[in-house]
């Protein structure tokens, strides 16, 4: 991103050609594992199980409440991968203002969740409408991507200034309150989990019981691997705004992307890719759906070797 009193600047030193080799090496693995590992996860959460334990059961065709707003987070994640890597390469300001958007969407969707993890836990809804709860869900997740969406691409045709300095301000700030918001939500939800296990399990059953508290701590991973890869943009972006224009005249104002800047944003693919692994290996139901894909899989070739 330029501004009117800045000049461009190259983040990569092209004459260290190891640093450069290793940088393409990690935008290669991690936009294939954010763009391939979360369309299988997101293919799980729609599989069809259609056999257990040599019965047939009765067929899946929409997701679990529970994994609507994991399905978003996923999307949110394959679209970053993709958008965030051709910000990487082009460095324009559309792709990056797609970038901002998405960023907004996954935090957003992040508290999302805890909301809903806090609702259930401490309020402990009897008897509710899977109906109605599934089109509310599907509302909120609407509604998580066309607002951040219609807020940039407002501020980027109004005004880029007025644009830059917001993406230098309030996403950061805006970004790191969301995120505490949440992690006050989980300490708050294990707290309660924790004092009243005896009186959960008995509602529950032991065997569900286990199992929600393995999807928080699942959901408290997500958070965590949000939070940390992107606390270095949201610190950088605050120093930029406070060193670059904050209290300058308006003739030497310049908010100027850094090279610290420019690898910090390179950290959302990671939080991308990592958050595929995490669907998979900690989330019971995408687990098994992503197992069951791969055999799939394995049984297709199979079968086409065979063939041939």
């Amino acid at each position: 991103m330029e501004s009117r009193n800045c000049t461009t600047v190259h983040h990569l030193n092209r004459n260290n050609t190891t640093g450069v080799v290793f940088f393409v090496i990690y935008v290669i693995v991690t936009t294939t594992i954010a763009v391939f590992g979360n369309l299988l996860v997101s293919a799980a959460i729609f599989w069809k199980r259609e056999i257990k334990e040599g019965k047939p059961m009765k067929e899946r065709k929409l997701p679990k409440t529970r994994n609507i707003l994991i399905l978003n987070l996923s999307l949110v994640d394959i679209l970053m991968g993709i958008i965030l890597t051709i910000w990487i390469i082009l460095q324009d300001i559309t792709t990056c203002m797609l970038t901002f958007s998405l960023c907004f969407t996954s935090t957003s969707i992040h508290l999302a969740i805890a909301l809903d993890r806090f609702y259930r836990i401490f309020y402990f809804p009897r008897n509710v409408d899977l109906n109605t709860e599934r089109r509310t869900l599907y509302a909120i997740s609407v509604a998580l991507w066309i607002v951040p969406m219609t807020m940039f691409v407002t501020l980027l045709l109004v005004d880029r200034d007025v644009y830059r300095v917001v993406t230098y301000t309030l996403s950061p700030i805006i970004s790191l309150v969301v995120v505490n918001a949440t992690a006050v939500l989980y300490t708050l939800i294990f707290r309660k989990v924790r004092k009243h296990e005896e009186n959960m399990t008995a509602a529950l059953g032991r065997k569900k019981f286990e199992k929600t508290k393995l999807i928080l701590k699942a959901y408290v991973g997500l958070v965590i691997a949000d939070a940390v890869c992107w606390l270095p943009w949201i610190v950088e972006s605050l120093h930029i705004y406070s060193s670059q224009y904050a209290g300058l005249p308006e003739e030497e104002r310049c908010l100027e992307t850094t090279t610290v800047y420019f690898f910090a944003f390179c950290l959302g693919l990671l939080n991308a890719s990592t958050n595929a692994i995490i669907y998979w290996k900690t989330l019971p139901d995408i687990n098994k759906g992503v197992a069951q894909i791969i055999r799939t899989i394995i049984s297709c070739c199979r079968s086409i070797h065979d063939d041939a």
